[in-house]
């Protein structure tokens, strides 16, 4: 299965990246195709790639909430998503 998941931030690292990364980890050895996609680039993508986790960093991703920017983040997101072509999205 190709599962895409989905966290707003990568400048910090804290309880939901551990997760995604884990999960991420463990889907992979279970034999599924997994991606992240994240707003930005930062510590969390560098555990990403430490972890052997592919990740896609989005540049209008971000935690706050700004209407401009949201809006660029959705087709930013929708695009990435529709190259990606994933059975199952998750969202943290």
């Amino acid at each position: 299965m190709k599962i895409a998941q989905i966290i707003t931030r990568s400048d910090t690292i804290g309880g939901a990246h551990i997760h995604v990364r884990d999960l991420a980890v463990a889907l992979n050895d279970a034999g599924h195709q997994v991606a992240v996609f994240v707003g930005q680039q930062g510590p969390f993508t560098e555990l990403l790639q430490a972890s052997a986790v592919p990740c896609v960093s989005l540049r209008f991703l971000q935690r706050a909430i700004h209407p401009l920017r949201d809006i660029r983040a959705f087709f930013e997101l929708r695009q990435a998503l529709r190259s990606y072509s994933p059975d199952l999205v998750a969202c943290h």
